[in-house]
């Protein structure tokens, strides 16, 4: 989660968020991965910074998968990070 509202510049909750029904960080980054929108808010990076986000939160969202069996292990974490695994898919929505 923590790695969700760095990337986004979003909190997931706090005295910020008026109403804590209404705004899920995981869902709001999943559907703009999905229609390949860019997650970060309000600032200007390379378009190299951007994949490197867009992977960083597609590995955040298989982190916390409802399902502890869909979660990667540490090891498939940091070979995603490292960029040695390709291609990344985007998981199952991490919420229900």
């Amino acid at each position: 989660m923590l790695v969700l509202e760095m990337v986004s510049g979003k909190r997931n909750s706090g005295p910020g968020i008026e109403n804590q029904n209404e705004f899920y960080l995981p869902q709001w980054i999943y559907e703009r991965v999905i229609a390949g929108r860019d997650p970060i808010l309000n600032r200007e990076i390379s378009q190299e910074e951007k994949e490197m986000v867009k992977q960083m939160a597609i590995v955040a969202l298989w982190c916390i998968q409802w399902n502890p069996k869909n979660r990667p292990t540490m090891t498939k974490v940091v070979n995603m990070l490292t960029g040695r695994l390709k291609n990344l898919q985007i998981p199952p929505k991490p919420y229900i």
